[in-house]
């Protein structure tokens, strides 16, 4: 049974860190290590006029990639928020925005990239990227920012013994999170190559897919990247009916400096779930 630990920068840590999280959780320790954390962001301009937005961030991702919640605010929230990440003062390196369809339009021109989208049964939202430094303008007039103290976010993980005629023959697990209400993740999982057979990666993710559903998830997604050690990981989950749903460029940094793609595959749990769109026209 093995783990890769070369696929991109410090996979080990992130690993360890999964298990330990799930084993903290299970001891009665949840305040131990934390997969997601959340700040509120306060935005205060000259003309009085202030928003207040969720910055996301995760170990898995790295801390310098921001995840901006803006799907619930209204067009001079977006505006307000979109004026701040032009001044953006803190060193994310890579900006990734969640918001409403409609308000597209004015993220694209000032430099921001279409993501895709998952599924999270809150409105018609869509995922937004781009690097911090190409957005910046510093002719944007300054405003002020507070940044409130890092917390918590809800989320819970599982890992699993895969057994086969009596073997065991690998590791699954699941994990959620509250930033994604209706999806259920794939966690870290690993098949003793010996036994790592089309039939027998295909039963793998049946049952971890089959746990996701009966925690209540209406989506089932994995996150991977397209790094080459990748590829085989991909095709076996387009084969067992995934689908790439956003997808992000230079979100992970290698030591190298070659930099790999973000990209979760997912599929509905039930036939009468309503597929989400693969992909969105930068002509929003």
């Amino acid at each position: 049974m093995k783990i890769a630990a070369d696929n991109f920068s410090g996979e080990i840590n992130l690993v360890a860190r999964s298990y330990l999280w799930h084993f903290a959780r299970r001891a009665g320790f949840p305040q131990m290590t934390s997969m997601w954390s959340r700040s509120v962001v306060h935005i205060d301009d000259r003309a009085g006029e202030t928003v207040e937005l969720d910055l996301l961030s995760s170990f898995v991702h790295g801390r310098d990639v921001a995840w901006i919640d803006l799907a619930s605010h209204d067009e001079d929230g977006v505006n307000l928020a979109l004026a701040a990440m032009r001044r953006w003062p803190r060193c994310h390196r890579l900006l990734v925005v969640r918001l409403e369809r409609v308000h597209a339009p004015q993220f694209l021109a000032a430099g921001f990239r279409i993501a895709g989208h998952i599924p999270d049964g809150h409105g018609e939202h869509i995922y937004l990227h781009a690097e911090r430094k190409r957005v910046t303008d510093r002719d944007q007039q300054a405003m002020r920012l507070r940044f409130g103290n890092r917390s918590r976010m809800p989320s819970d993980c599982e890992f699993s013994v895969v057994e086969c005629e009596g073997s065991i023959i690998g590791l699954t697990g699941i994990y959620e999170t509250g930033f994604w209400r209706d999806v259920t993740w794939g966690a870290w999982g690993a098949i003793d190559p010996a036994r790592a057979r089309r039939d027998a990666v295909f039963a793998t993710l049946r049952l971890t897919e089959e746990r996701a559903k009966q925690n209540g998830a209406r989506w089932f997604c994995l996150e991977t990247s397209d790094c080459e050690k990748y590829r085989h990981a991909r095709r076996i989950y387009e084969l067992y009916g995934l689908r790439p749903l956003l997808t992000i460029p230079n979100f992970y940094l290698n030591d190298d400096g070659k930099a790999e793609k973000f990209i979760v595959y997912g599929k509905p749990t039930s036939d009468d779930i309503v597929r989400a769109p693969t992909g969105v026209s930068e002509k929003v």
